[in-house]
């Protein structure tokens, strides 16, 4: 009975003692598939597994860890090793990281340089959290690390393209705003603050859209608007804009606004806008005063032209018409034939100089353009044309707006007769028909 006994014991421990090898291998098999899945998740990522033991400095590394770093396979890993092939700038930053896990079960987190061995330069970023220790492992640093090297090159090429892009819109004075109307966000910079009299704290939402909206010049609004309805509703996608700005301590300001639709929803309307601005009223007020002092010019040249026309017409054409009456009155006295000849061919040269000097007069100042306006001018000048033999003109015209005052209409009669001179002197033609006056003569003076 004993033996009995004792052989049942026997085949139930051989039972249990399988059961548990059994058992362990299962549990072997689970963990090891669960590190390789792991550990090719991580090699999917890019990422290379790698632990840390605080007390001794040793570590553990992945392939991949190795590969970034550049250690051959069978190289013993230590915090010294890793120590000596970082940059020497980002040493304490890594040992700073190390230290402040063990004090924390948070992640920690940091982006530092490498140097390899053939001294070339990689950014690695490392991820890890502190394990406590267990019955059969110490505490250590566990965690994963990424070669983001591309990642930072292509950062710096984007800050360094920011930085340019800055420069050249500070440089042309240039501000810069994006509008998102579907999530109702508006990006500005400091200078469209500044241009539209923003203040920097309220410009978020939609705000410095309805402050810029609000502020347009009474006279501009309207043309305004219509130009930003036309590129919202989609008939433009870029628009550029000159109009007046009522800015909230400058007063009135000229702006320069281009802008355009980034993104459209399905209806074709805009979703996202962006722009420049830029502030021209030194510009325009600097084309203001080329004007006026064109303006000045051309007045204080007319008014030369006017003195010297007067002198012609009141002086020197008296003056020869009074020597062709004497020598008329000579030519009826004398009794000889040939000298009679000789002073009516003297006295016809009279007459014609007299009247190229009153024609000449009146080219440097048509004194009809002042007293009955520009198209009975304009039909003087043609007739006067006419008369000389030159170029037979037709003028065709009706009555001209009020719009154009006594300096276009000066400058309009200039660019006339500057024209019909042209065409006398290299049209090689007999005739010309100066019609649509009214339509050329309004579009010059726009």
């Amino acid at each position: 009975m004993d033996t009995l006994l004792w052989e049942f014991v026997m085949v139930i421990s051989i039972f249990f003692n399988q059961q548990n090898a059994l058992e362990n291998k299962k549990t072997r098999q689970a963990l090891q598939e669960s590190e390789e899945r792991v550990r090719f998740a991580a090699g999917a990522a890019g990422a290379g597994l790698w632990t840390l033991d605080y007390d001794t400095g040793a570590v553990w590394a992945s392939a991949e860890v190795r590969s970034i770093f550049g250690f051959q396979s069978n190289e013993s890993i230590n915090l010294e090793l890793l120590k000596s092939s970082m940059h020497p700038e980002d040493v304490a930053l890594v040992l700073g990281a190390i230290e402040k896990s063990r004090a924390t079960e948070d992640l920690v987190e940091i982006d530092y340089r490498i140097l390899r061995t053939d001294n070339e330069v990689r950014w690695v970023t490392s991820r890890g959290r502190r394990r406590p220790a267990t019955g059969m492992e110490p505490e250590r640093l566990m965690g994963a690390s990424i070669d983001i090297t591309n990642r930072k090159l292509a950062e710096e090429v984007y800050r360094k393209g920011e930085v340019r892009l800055q420069s050249a819109t500070a440089i042309a004075g240039l501000a810069f705003y994006e509008v998102n109307f579907q999530t109702g966000a508006t990006y500005v910079d400091r200078l469209f603050c500044d241009i539209c009299g923003v203040a920097i704290e309220r410009h978020q939402g939609l705000h410095a859209v309805q402050f810029w909206m609000e502020r347009l010049h009474e006279n501009d609004r309207e043309r305004v608007l219509q130009v930003r309805e036309e590129m919202h509703g989609g008939a433009k996608d870029v628009v550029s804009i000159e109009y007046r700005y009522v800015h909230p301590h400058r007063g009135i300001r000229w702006l320069q606004h281009r802008a355009g639709v980034a993104q459209r929803d399905d209806g074709g309307r805009a979703i996202v806008t962006y722009g420049v601005l830029r502030d021209i009223t030194e510009r325009r007020q600097m084309e203001a005063d080329m004007r006026d002092l064109s303006r000045r010019l051309i007045r204080a040249h007319e008014e030369e032209r006017a003195i010297l026309s007067r002198e012609l017409h009141d002086d020197v054409t008296q003056r020869l018409a009074v020597m062709a009456i004497e020598l008329g009155r000579a030519e009826l006295t004398t009794t000889d034939p040939q000298h009679a000849e000789a002073l009516s061919t003297v006295r016809e040269g009279l007459v014609r100089l007299s009247e190229d000097v009153h024609s000449l007069a009146y080219q440097l100042h048509p004194s009809v353009l002042e007293e009955l306006g520009l198209c009975q001018a304009l039909q003087a000048e043609c007739e006067r044309l006419g008369r000389s033999g030159w170029l037979e003109v037709l003028l065709e015209a009706e009555p001209l707006s009020d719009r154009i005052g006594r300096d276009e209409a000066l400058c309009l009669f200039r660019v006339a007769q500057e024209a019909l001179n042209n065409v006398r002197r290299h049209a090689c033609t007999s005739s010309s028909k100066w019609d649509r006056s009214r339509h050329l003569l309004m579009e010059t003076s726009r």
